[in-house]
């Protein structure tokens, strides 16, 4: 079985998008994945500005879950 890979992050006020591109070292440059989801039906599951979270990495998904209490920030 494939170990969990998990990222921690914080819910932010919506802010300006930078994305960027990374060189590829051959063509130039590419695109890197990026996901940006926002709304306030986050708050009505439990979700508000400036709460920690946890984001599990599985193949195929990705898991977004609030931080436990256990001194997460």
């Amino acid at each position: 079985m494939e170990p969990k890979r998990i990222r921690r992050g914080k819910v932010h006020s919506r802010c300006q998008e930078v994305v960027k591109l990374y060189s590829d070292g051959r063509s130039g440059y590419r695109g890197v994945p990026l996901l940006r989801i926002g709304g306030l039906w986050m708050e009505k599951v439990g979700f508000k500005v400036g709460d920690a979270i946890e984001i599990t990495v599985k193949a195929g998904q990705l898991i977004v879950k609030k931080a436990g209490a256990h001194g997460n920030r």
